[in-house]
């Protein structure tokens, strides 16, 4: 029980709004009915059926709660035919032949009725609004991986999981500290070799043991299942945090209090146990006040001297109701991929009715935005305009990552404002003079250069382990609409290619309108190429005349067909194996008018 309420992430979840609140103490009472149903399997038929009523109900409510909640009908499935055989082999002589089976019949109605009268409305529902029973498919789009990941994939992402179940916090970016995640993590191992060592010393099963061992069966299976699941939801979509298998907490908590019960001594056993109970206890207590608030706390009031130590003052007044006092950006040359930091300096004016987000881009020569950092409400997202006071003050450091695939030689402008995220309407800024500069101010530059002796920018992209783009350029990088812009790809061969792959190269408005596109096959073709060759190939790319003025991605990718005249296109690999997805975005082009 202190292994559970004191799992730093679990409190956290709890302290929200979400259906895991509710599940998982229903899953956690279903499986305790289904167990108390083992330990009276012999009793009255009345008691037993109130007592698979029971269970119905609890599984009814937590499908409704969490559609994961339907699972536990297996396990209802295996009690049910475990308490019948029971019947059928015991009572078979005192009552009828078919006592196990009529019973089995029976408790199928008995829980069947109630998660039917439960949940087939919001089933029925689903089916008559999306055509589908449990309504994935209003979901999956957004959170879909282009490419399924595999084994390897997933357990590359197993601190992700780990985190995700002992403790991170705010949107996923306060992780415990390493030594508690290292603690934490050192305590579920010893548990697993306990529970190993429990199954080795226990090998000799026999069926006859199964009524005492059933409880724990019953708990173990629940935590495999619900992590198979798991495996299998995460697969196709980006979910690997370790709280999504938190309806079934209870069984895990005691999965891991058993491991270490069976791998200490009986008598030093309840020590370690509670010595990790009250560890974890402390931990959780301490948390809020040494981690997560000092996270949100609000910035400072900066003092006079740190306002008159300010390196670059711009003044500019942003709808009447903020002043960029000046800023600090330190860097003036950058490579694609690096991150560099800009510290803004703030003064209220006078409190807001809505809350506004500051954006801090870079752009190129053809504004078009090169970072890789989104909007957030002043003070890195702990200040909404609506709250501030007139005459407050503040400083906020942003750190920027410039785009990996950004063209180069480039020189990089900052570009501040504020706007309604909702709305997307932008305040207007006009300098200490009162001159209006529109809709944000720019400053600074940042000179971003090719690596020496490059003939080309460089990039690094594995396609399928066969070819490599390992760079790109363009004649330009903005067009009207029904020109033609020229892009040379530059690939090496990883391997002796095993096709002649076709590479296709789209100027695409995401998710999936081309505006421009070129597919074809690269000369000399693939099958020619000797491991470690340079190849060079060059793509005209004429803009549609009905293009809009924009900004839009550069699309990238090499696919092949099939026996059947289907096509596959390559994965794209990273530096460790894994397989990300079939595509790359190379870089931005901008349609004027």
């Amino acid at each position: 029980a202190a292994i559970c309420a004191f799992t730093p992430m679990f409190l956290f979840i709890s302290g929200s709004v979400n259906n895991d609140n509710l599940v998982t103490p229903l899953c956690a009472l279903a499986l305790l009915l289904m167990i108390r149903q083992n330990q009276i399997a012999l009793g009255s038929r009345r008691r037993l059926m109130l007592g698979w009523l029971a269970v119905g109900v609890v599984i009814g409510l937590a499908a409704l709660t969490k559609v994961n909640g339907v699972g536990l009908l297996l396990f209802a499935a295996l009690t049910g035919t475990w308490v019948a055989w029971q019947r059928q082999m015991l009572l078979q002589k005192a009552r009828s032949s078919h006592e196990g089976w009529k019973h089995l019949f029976a408790a199928g109605i008995a829980i069947g009725l109630p998660v039917l009268a439960i949940t087939g409305w919001w089933f029925w529902r689903n089916l008559q609004l999306y055509g589908d029973l449990i309504g994935f498919k209003m979901f999956t789009p957004y959170f879909t991986r282009a490419v399924p990941a595999d084994l390897f994939q997933i357990w590359s992402e197993r601190d992700s999981f780990l985190y995700g179940y002992w403790g991170n916090f705010g949107g996923l970016n306060l992780p415990i500290p390493s030594w508690a995640y290292l603690a934490l993590n050192a305590a579920l191992l010893a548990a697993a070799i306990g529970l190993v060592k429990f199954e080795i010393s226990n090998s000799k099963f026999q069926i006859s043991n199964l009524q005492t061992h059933f409880p724990l069966l019953l708990i173990t299976l629940w935590g495999v299942v619900v992590f198979v699941g798991w495996l299998s939801w995460t697969r196709t979509t980006w979910s690997s945090q370790g709280r999504l298998v938190f309806y079934a907490i209870p069984s895990y908590s005691i999965m891991i209090a058993a491991g270490l019960a069976a791998l200490f001594p009986r008598r030093i056993a309840p020590f370690a146990l509670g010595l990790l109970g009250v560890g974890m206890a402390l931990l959780s207590a301490a948390i809020p006040f040494t981690l997560i608030a000092p996270a949100y706390a609000s910035p400072p009031q900066l003092t006079a001297s740190q306002i008159e130590a300010i390196p670059n003052r711009v003044d500019v007044t942003f709808g009447d109701a903020l002043v960029l006092l000046g800023y600090d950006a330190p860097d003036t040359s950058a490579q694609p991929g690096d991150t560099t930091q800009i510290t803004l300096y703030w003064q209220a004016l006078k409190s807001m009715e809505r809350d506004y987000s500051v954006f801090a881009h870079l752009l190129d020569e053809n504004d078009v935005e090169v970072q890789n950092k989104g909007p957030a409400y002043p003070g890195r997202g702990l200040l909404p305009t609506t709250i501030l006071q007139p005459g407050q003050t503040w400083t906020e450091t942003w750190s920027v990552p410039i785009h990996a695939t950004t063209y180069t030689p480039a020189r990089l402008t900052w570009e501040i404002g504020l706007y309604d995220a909702s709305s997307g309407e932008r305040l207007p800024a006009k300098d200490e003079t009162g001159r209006t500069l529109g809709d944000n101010v720019r400053f600074g530059q940042i000179a971003l250069a090719r690596p020496a002796g490059s003939a080309y920018n460089p990039v690094a992209y594995n396609f399928g382990d066969q070819i490599e783009l390992i760079g790109y350029d363009l004649d330009r990088r903005a067009a009207a609409p029904g020109e033609t812009i020229t892009l040379t790809l530059f690939w090496r061969a990883q391997s002796k290619p095993a096709r002649d792959y076709t590479i296709f190269a789209h100027v695409l408005e995401l998710p999936q309108t081309k505006w421009a596109s070129m597919d074809k096959q690269p000369a000399p073709p693939t099958t020619n190429w000797q491991p470690g060759q340079i190849i060079s190939d060059t793509y005209s790319l004429t803009f549609d005349s009905t293009t809009p003025p924009g900004v839009y991605d550069i699309e990238i990718g090499a696919y092949y067909f099939t026996d059947d005249s289907s096509f596959e296109r390559l994965k794209v690999l990273a530096r460790d194996g894994r397989q990300q997805q079939d595509y790359i975005l190379l870089g931005k082009i901008r349609v004027i008018r």
